[in-house]
């Protein structure tokens, strides 16, 4: 790696400048995030028949069905979180070609998500067994019992939120970077080692803006239709509608500065000839 006289931007310059992204594009890349909820909701609702209500009762009568719906939804995010990677960077001039380009992307992007979640179900592995050997070898109710509970819980934590912080740029690389998928695994690893604390801040940031966004979208869409429906039925199909935009705006929200703190952090750290990209 190289280092550069590009600056690296603040979190509200990062933040600054997704906006004017966000508001210059607004109409194409609202567009392709909205695809994220429709599509996520029409696989689980239409193509396997889950109830919107009974989600959850569906998915414990039917758990083959439960995983086949979490393996087709994670494939429909990771393809169009590819396609959008690729438009907000300029790879394409048209949607229609983010999602092509996207889908040929997509391979990489089921790799990355495994290596990801295969460490990910190991630390829980490893939680539950450590709670396990609590429940058997220390009297419930006792201070260390619970000591050593509030220690595993802490740790297990811990474990999650720096594995996260460090793969939280791996998709971008994976899209952007043509290398072998274990050098896109270390590449994403230095990008985020350096300024580990500041990507920390800006996820929790970034977190907490696109939760409170959806979420108050959401109340917000809920209360109306539920009045509304009394009112005129065939309003909940407009609403249903509705529902999906907080969901849209929180991913554009969450999506954008990440995608410009990777390539402030590239041009900050490489030399260009090491910036390969399709």
């Amino acid at each position: 790696m190289k280092q550069t006289s590009i600056a690296l931007l603040s979190i509200p310059e990062l933040l600054d400048r997704s906006r004017q992204e966000i508001q210059n594009r607004f109409g194409p890349l609202f567009l392709l995030t909205l695809f994220v909820p429709i599509i996520t909701w029409i696989i689980p609702t239409v193509l396997l028949g889950f109830s919107v209500q009974q989600q959850t009762e569906t998915a414990y009568a039917h758990p083959f069905l439960a995983l086949m719906s979490i393996i087709l939804n994670a494939t429909a995010v990771l393809w169009l979180t590819g396609a959008l990677i690729l438009y907000v960077c300029k790879r394409v001039q048209k949607i229609s070609e983010a999602l092509v380009l996207g889908g040929k992307k997509l391979p990489r992007l089921l790799v990355g998500m495994l290596l990801y979640v295969i460490p990910l179900l190991l630390l829980v592995t490893t939680a539950i067994l450590c709670n396990l050997g609590i429940e058997t070898y220390l009297p419930e109710g006792e201070a260390l019992y619970w000591l050593a509970n509030v220690l595993v819980m802490l740790l297990f934590l811990s474990v999650l939120i720096v594995l996260s912080v460090y793969c939280i740029l791996l998709p971008y690389v994976l899209v952007l970077m043509e290398m072998p998928i274990k050098d896109c695994v270390v590449a994403a690893f230095q990008l985020v080692h350096q300024y580990f604390w500041r990507t920390l801040w800006l996820v929790i940031l970034l977190v907490i803006i696109s939760t409170i966004i959806g979420g108050l979208g959401a109340f917000v869409i809920t209360f109306v239709g539920s009045i509304l429906q009394f009112f005129i039925p065939a309003s909940r199909y407009l609403f249903l509608f509705l529902g999906f935009i907080p969901a849209a705006l929180s991913l554009l929200i969450f999506h954008i500065p990440l995608i410009a703190w990777y390539i402030n952090l590239t041009l900050q750290l490489w030399s260009p000839e090491e910036q390969v990209a399709d």
